[in-house]
């Protein structure tokens, strides 16, 4: 089925991009899975946890957005801060009913997802959207940031390698 009207795209496209920022890591179990672990598991890890991020969302929990940004974020933010952005403040799920992943093209700390989001209106009409977004690997679990970059992330992991490395050289003089 197709979404037939503008603001419903638009809701849409915003709901996306905030509603796909999601993790909700912590306590999940280690993935003790060996590395050539087949694409269909990691289709449902991913399609899992989108889908919980959407429904926390539904009631409003926006820290399950936050949850989804890469860390060094977390250093420049208060979540209070978080909250004030236009993005996370207007986002909303409850139109949305799930998140389907069709595929994911794994790469190195990333992968593209095609997904199909469905929707449920006042009417009980259903309709879908099919996209494809990125997800970033890191912590161990799959993320979709809404503000945060990868590229930051990778400069602040490298910049505590040096702190903890200078820290280890002096610890040892």
């Amino acid at each position: 089925m197709r979404i037939s009207s503008l603001p419903r795209r638009l809701a849409f496209l915003a709901a996306l991009a905030a509603v796909l920022t999601w993790g909700c890591g912590g306590d999940e179990k280690p993935d003790t899975r060996s590395a050539d672990a087949d694409t269909a598991s990691i289709e449902g890890q991913i399609e899992r946890q989108i889908n919980i991020v959407m429904e926390r969302l539904k009631y409003d929990d926006k820290s399950a957005m936050w949850e989804n940004e890469f860390e060094y974020l977390h250093e420049e933010l208060t979540f209070d801060d978080y909250l004030k952005k236009k993005a996370v403040s207007h986002a909303a799920a409850d139109s949305l009913s799930r998140v389907e992943v069709t595929s994911v093209q794994e790469l190195k700390d990333s992968a593209i997802v095609r997904v199909v989001v469905h929707f449920k209106g006042l009417s009980g009409r259903e309709s879908a959207v099919n996209d494809t977004i990125t997800m970033y690997r890191h912590d161990g679990r799959w993320i979709k940031p809404t503000f945060s970059t990868f590229a930051r992330q990778m400069a602040f992991d490298s910049l505590r390698q040096v702190a903890i490395d200078q820290a280890e050289k002096e610890a040892g003089q």
